[in-house]
């Protein structure tokens, strides 16, 4: 049985303590991989420049991500095969 997650942390810049090059997270989600049910690459508009979007669907929630051009196809081949 696969324990592979994806854990995901949010901060924000306020968070940061001024000449401390340590973040604290202010938020952290841990997405379970066996719960994957679909990864794949998809057009969005409001992308980031230079970057291309992928979702990774659980039974609970669509998550959208951007990666580079270039490594949007090694993060859903890495994703997918821990899944």
């Amino acid at each position: 049985r696969s324990v592979s997650r994806l854990e995901l942390y949010e901060s924000k810049q306020s968070s940061m303590k001024q000449g401390s090059s340590k973040r604290k997270p202010d938020y952290k989600q841990v997405i379970r991989l066996r719960e994957c049910l679909r990864i794949s690459e998809s057009e969005m508009a409001d992308c980031p420049k230079d970057c291309a979007a992928f979702f990774l669907e659980t039974s609970e929630k669509l998550y959208v991500f951007a990666a580079q051009h270039s490594e949007v196809k090694g993060w859903i081949k890495s994703l997918c095969e821990q899944a």
